[in-house]
């Protein structure tokens, strides 16, 4: 924990004084430039030769020229737009003075919304030495706030250490916002020095003990809690752990910008000392599809109490894993999910405990699955649970519904035998039987090409070959390819991969039936079984880059997630299915602007902004013998034509690309694709 006591240094305070004013004075440049570049160009629009030009093509285009609209305006003005935007998202990557943390200057939420992703949240502070007028300020801040709700911490207690029990009310009693009350559940403690602590804590009035005469477990001791509690929002504590000075706050900030049901935080590890802080958890925003394949939510938890009660409270029949049925069950019918992406809960890992290794309680891990089987059930999926690979994680393989045609388009030129190995590999290996798969012929020459068409067509009537006469232009072929689809569905697949797993294909069609869906990328591993990818990350290298990227795939990866079905901003178009009318509703992908490189994170964000959410699915695993086909941006002409389609990106998404990719982290170095810490 922070020391309250320590004084700021001077010379600390000078340094970040001048660092404050010198990024002021770089955010009031920006801004000035925006205002600028706003005037030239309403000016340029509305010249005389604008206009001009414009009426001129118009006229040409009715005698029958084929001159391209422009919408230079409309694009121009909304970069413009978004630059305003990103002009007010100072990125702090120094530790601020505790005072604007508290007031909540900078303060943003980590939001799943479309063009709404945060920058980079300030660190944490060094200490919490607050000047004298900044509880006064906070005061007359809350004052303004539509509400003030009261959180009630609930905190069932078994046997526990003193000084551990202690420390936990002592970090309560420190925060921030005033408008708390805890409640200890002694879940009938054997230890009299557990019953001496709680006797010496009766005499805070914000501090309220209950005693329970027979253990109930931990379900039963947080429901008396809550039943008993006083609160709009219950926060769930453990009786061993710690909060920030500022978590309370935090967290009532983010109910007063968007009135959530349910709160949570990043969270990191404490030794038994309370002295050493490890394996932080910087998670993604609210991702539903991660939920049922692990409890990465946890800690710390806050959900308001009328959503607790309409639900049922906790459930006994899951202890070990009962937070997260309650999440799974709270979460089905909650408003608004939000997370604030701060460390601000210290889970204490003690022998024994969970947070010191999954192992050591097997229990809970079949407990979960039997929640995530509960869950599958009230929300009428078919399918069924099964334990994860790696212990606390959970696989759902869900059910096709029915037998729809799927559609593969594979472009290529040449290259006969990854062509052959990419089209056997299916035929041979997968389970879902209802497909065709259509080789999209860019201009081959070889003879060997021409005998391996003819013979893969020969050898399976769902086989057939189409003829794209065009130069290479990655986006044109694939919606060349859907025009001439029959399927429902659609499987954009390079030719330089190989099936691995035979449910790939069913189980990615699982996730496209659904309604809320749009696109479902695939795990790629390189040829020696390293990633090559497990969902986009938006932003990474300037516009994307692949999760856990040269990772071995048997490494568990930041918190299992390479091995995990979960939401993704973005997946690559190596391997990506989306439903036919999906496809054609956005116009495919974009053949002007990204003939090669991007389309695919182009198009799944598009996905995004019409409220859909696209889904990696590890079960779908294919050999991915990456640039072999076409080879590597190596060449003047190539590089040339990759900066303009960065640069287009950059231009489009703008505002999507300033941020932290949702399903990432703001905590996490924007540069790197294996989830290093800033």
């Amino acid at each position: 924990m922070p020391d309250p006591t320590r004084k700021s240094d001077d010379s600390d305070r000078a340094d970040s004084d001048r660092d404050g004013a010198e990024m002021l004075r770089r955010l009031a440049g920006l801004q000035t430039a925006v205002r600028n570049l706003d005037t030239i160009s309403r000016g340029v629009f509305a010249s005389v030769s604008w206009r001009t030009g414009q009426r001129l093509a118009n006229l040409l285009r009715r005698f029958g020229m084929r001159i391209p609209a422009s919408s230079a305006e409309t694009d121009m003005q909304r970069l413009i737009g978004e630059l305003k935007e990103i002009a007010e998202m100072p990125d702090l990557d120094r530790a601020p003075k505790p005072d604007d943390l508290v007031l909540g200057k900078h303060f943003r939420l980590s939001e799943t919304r479309p063009r709404r992703f945060p920058t980079a949240p300030p660190p944490r502070p060094a200490h919490w030495n607050l000047a004298p007028e900044t509880l006064t300020k906070l005061n007359a801040q809350l004052d303004r706030w539509g509400a003030q709700p009261l959180v009630s911490v609930v905190v069932p207690v078994h046997n526990t250490r003193p000084e551990w029990l202690s420390a936990l009310v002592e970090s309560i009693r420190a925060q921030f916002y005033p408008h708390w009350r805890l409640v200890l559940v002694d879940d009938a403690s054997t230890r009299s020095e557990t019953r001496d602590a709680l006797v010496e804590v009766q005499t805070d009035p914000k501090i309220r003990v209950l005693r329970r005469e027979t253990g109930g477990g931990i379900s039963a001791a947080t429901n008396t809690g809550i039943a008993e509690a006083d609160g709009d929002y219950i926060a769930f504590v453990d009786h061993d752990d710690l909060l920030e000075p500022d978590a309370l706050l935090q967290v009532v900030r983010a109910i007063e910008h968007t009135d959530a049901d349910v709160v949570y935080t990043d969270e990191d590890k404490i030794d038994e000392a309370g002295e050493q802080r490890f394996d932080p958890h910087y998670k993604p925003a609210w991702s539903p599809e991660l939920l049922l394949a692990q409890n990465y939510i946890s800690h710390l938890t806050v959900i308001r109490r009328e959503l607790i009660d309409r639900v049922g409270g906790l459930n006994s029949e899951f202890d070990g894993s009962q937070d997260h049925d309650l999440l799974l069950r709270c979460t089905e019918q909650a408003n608004e999910i939000v997370h604030v992406p701060m460390v601000l809960y210290h889970w204490r890992a003690a022998e024994g405990s969970t947070a010191s290794g999954f192992g050591e309680k097997s229990y809970p891990w079949e407990a979960g699955r039997r929640v995530v089987e509960q869950a599958l059930a009230r929300r009428e999926i078919a399918g069924i649970s099964e334990k994860g690979d790696r212990p606390g994680t959970y696989r759902v393989k869900r059910a096709v519904s029915g037998s729809p045609m799927v559609s593969i388009l594979i472009p290529f030129r040449d290259q006969p035998k990854l062509l052959e190995q990419c089209i056997r590999s299916i035929l041979d290996k997968t389970e879902y039987e209802h497909y065709e798969i259509i080789g999209l012929d860019n201009q081959s020459a070889q003879p060997a090409t021409l005998d391996v068409m003819r013979r893969l067509s020969d050898l399976d009537s769902r086989v057939r070959f189409e003829t794209f006469d065009e130069p290479f232009n990655f986006s044109a072929i694939n919606n060349f390819g859907a025009e001439l689809a029959t399927g429902e569905h659609l499987l954009l697949l390079n030719n330089d991969t190989e099936v691995i797993s035979p449910g790939w294909l069913g189980a990615m069609l699982a996730h496209s039936q659904r309604e809320e869906v749009g696109a479902i990328g695939a795990k790629l591993l390189y040829p020696d079984n390293r990633i090559q990818h497990a969902g986009a990350i938006l932003g990474i290298g300037g516009v994307a880059g692949h999760s856990h990227k040269f990772v071995a795939n048997d490494a568990n990866g930041y918190f299992s997630r390479p091995h995990l079905t979960q939401n993704v901003s973005a997946v690559t178009g190596a391997c990506l299915m989306v439903k036919k009318v999906l496809y054609e509703e956005l116009g495919g992908l974009e053949e002007r602007y990204l003939s090669v490189a991007f389309n695919d994170i182009d198009f799944c964000i598009r996905l995004r902004e019409i409220g859909l959410l696209n889904i990696y699915e590890p079960a779908a695993v294919l050999y991915h013998h990456e640039s072999i086909s076409r080879g590597y941006e190596d060449s003047e002409e190539k590089q040339k034509r990759f900066a303009l389609e960065v640069g287009y990106m950059q231009f489009r998404h703008a505002l999507t690309l300033a941020g932290t990719d949702a399903y990432f982290n703001p905590n996490f170095a924007s540069h790197s694709e294996v989830f290093v810490p800033r």
